[in-house]
């Protein structure tokens, strides 16, 4: 699908994984000492908060249906993490989220496609340019009216690969 990128869902499900640990690390809490359960409490719920802001940031910078997908797949890959439990113990899980998910968040947020994928939005910018320039000649009696130097117009429609950033900042007079 165009509107969800597998990066974003891993990091996704990766993020969700450390964040139920802790607050399973949390319900379970029989610590003496309790600076480390307000840490962990603080940690737990940023994270919960955290994860709720991407789902509907994401809805809004993509597609609506879009982060009910991701909070599906999401709960489905716990399965997967059962695993990695098994392996490292809930515990390890708990204290490895104290760095794990911020790192997780940063990075799901990063990777946000605008608009959709990264390789639509470029076809779609490049065409939207195509066609103003081409109406700005018409209105204007065969001069193109755009604030794109015309120099640097050839820069803009050779731009096709996602992998390629667009600086417009050097394209604007």
């Amino acid at each position: 699908m165009k509107n969800i990128e597998v990066i974003n869902v891993l990091y996704y499900c990766l993020f969700s994984m450390f964040v139920y640990y802790q607050q399973l690390h949390l319900k379970k809490f029989r610590g003496s000492s309790q600076i480390f359960e307000l840490v962990l409490s603080i940690f737990a719920f940023t994270g919960m908060i955290t994860g709720f802001v991407f789902l509907i940031y994401y809805g809004f910078k993509v597609v609506w249906w879009a982060p009910i997908v991701i909070f599906l797949i999401g709960i489905s890959s716990m399965f997967f993490a059962v695993i990695i439990e098994k392996l490292l113990g809930p515990f390890t899980l708990s204290i490895l989220g104290f760095i794990a998910w911020p790192i997780f968040a940063y990075l799901m947020f990063t990777t946000i496609p605008v608009g959709g994928s990264t390789s639509y939005n470029a076809e779609h910018f490049i065409e939207s340019i195509r066609y103003s320039n081409e109406a700005a000649k018409i209105s204007n009696q065969g001069e193109s009216f755009t604030p794109v130097d015309p120099e640097n117009m050839d820069k803009i429609f050779d731009y096709k690969k996602p992998s390629k950033k667009l600086n417009l900042l050097t394209l604007i007079h």
